[in-house]
């Protein structure tokens, strides 16, 4: 179901890696007739047979970078949800399929880079879930406050079940990942806090998290305690980045 009716070629290692790193880059920057041709040219590596010698046809859902991420990843970031359904709808890649090394989705990715419109075309369109977790149990509103994009906080929070108690696996919420001078997006974060201990939903642990100070090493926000919950809380950067 991968694109492409160019006749089958042989190539060597060196053609087929810079082909994939082509269509990488291409899914980065959205353009979808330039991707379209590359990837007729991909698809049409491999002898198309089964004997000994030959190579079989290539899938663009074999291509990943190193880190494991694939084009649907790198095209989430892109700001062209063309291209999203090109490789979803028409293609059949995954829209929802972790990357290996950070369990980071493409929704993650579109989240990471404040792409509104690939976000929503991937959350509305393709199915994909807001409460996903990565490898560092952040879901897309954690990597959205850590990303500084203030509207797709604000669409998260007010279109998805995305909450600003929501818990990473060290316990963080949302606004602890925050950077320094954040205002807008952390303003967002603490009026639904605000709603929420008033509303006396909170958790302990949650209310313990919300009491936050600033770090000037790291440029995150930082609870001063956590004891609640048994453990000290540890933030590591999360690039959520392709590449």
């Amino acid at each position: 179901d991968d694109a492409g009716n160019q006749p089958p070629q042989p190539a060597n290692d060196t053609a087929v890696t810079e082909a994939a790193e082509d269509l990488l880059r291409l899914a980065l920057a959205g353009d979808v007739a330039a991707f379209k041709l590359a990837a007729a040219r991909w698809t049409g590596f491999g002898t198309g047979n089964n004997s000994d010698c030959a190579q079989p046809r290539r899938r663009l859902s074999d291509i990943r970078d190193s880190h494991g991420a694939g084009l649907v990843h790198y095209a989430a970031r892109s700001g062209a949800p063309e291209l999203l359904n090109y490789l979803v709808s028409e293609l059949g890649l995954s829209a929802t399929q972790p990357a290996v090394e950070f369990g980071d989705t493409p929704a993650h990715n579109a989240a990471a880079a404040g792409q509104l419109a690939c976000l929503t075309w991937l959350l509305l369109e393709a199915g994909a879930d807001p409460l996903a977790r990565d490898a560092e149990g952040m879901n897309l509103l954690h990597v959205a406050a850590y990303s500084g994009h203030a509207a797709a906080v604000e669409w998260l929070l007010h279109q998805t079940p995305c909450s600003a108690a929501d818990q990473s696996a060290s316990g963080a919420v949302p606004a602890q990942f925050c950077r320094l001078n954040d205002d807008e997006t952390l303003g967002l974060l603490q009026q639904r806090q605000i709603n929420l201990l008033n509303t006396g939903s909170a958790s302990v642990a949650f209310t313990a998290a919300t009491t936050a100070i600033n770090n000037q090493d790291d440029g995150l926000q930082h609870p001063v305690s956590i004891s609640t919950n048994g453990y000290a809380i540890t933030i590591r950067d999360q690039r959520h980045r392709c590449g």
